[in-house]
């Protein structure tokens, strides 16, 4: 695997070509299943699939005549030279090839959802909070932080925008105030 050294502090990188008039490639990339998968690794960070059109014209052309590819979709590795046509028909083929480490994807899928989980739980929370306390009453982030001592005020700043964003608070912009929505 590519060992890439950027700012990125990305570790290994693939580069898959396609071209645009191939029907396979296209299914490929607009599949729900790529999409998932450019995702997960894009919140992972250490690995990158970049993709390139071996028709463009440009670094796609270049790329694809250089390293001596012949047919698409493939995926390939710059660092050995391996080429792997058609790669992936699913997540697990694609995983299998680029990190050896069967369940990789679903692991990393699961840390993101848990992260999400733990936002919408302090969403709740806070929403809990000023429909104990500020039942009718304008009230500020600081108003709101003095009863949660136990979160940031960004973390409270945030909470309270995604709220007037759903609708759920009304928001002066003057004094800065919240007030619930009933």
């Amino acid at each position: 695997m590519s060992q890439a050294k950027n700012n990125h502090k990305v570790d290994y990188v693939f580069y898959l070509f396609i071209d645009p008039s191939c029907q396979i490639c296209e299914n490929l990339t607009k599949s729900p299943s790529f999409k998932k998968l450019r995702r997960i690794i894009a919140a992972n960070g250490t690995i990158k699939i970049e993709v390139y059109n071996r028709s463009d014209g440009g670094i796609g052309s270049f790329l694809y005549k250089y390293y001596n590819i012949d047919g698409v979709p493939t995926l390939f590795n710059p660092q050995n030279g391996r080429k792997m046509y058609v790669p992936f028909r699913s997540i697990t083929e694609l995983e299998n090839l680029i990190t050896h480490q069967a369940g990789l994807f679903e692991r990393l899928a699961k840390e993101e959802e848990e992260k999400k989980r733990k936002k919408s739980v302090k969403i709740r929370e806070i929403y809990k909070t000023i429909v104990r306390h500020f039942p009718t009453q304008w009230f500020t982030a600081r108003d709101l932080k003095e009863k949660l001592k136990e979160y940031s005020m960004n973390t409270i700043r945030v909470a309270l925008h995604r709220l007037k964003e759903r609708g759920e608070l009304a928001y002066d912009p003057f004094n800065h105030a919240y007030k619930l929505l009933t």
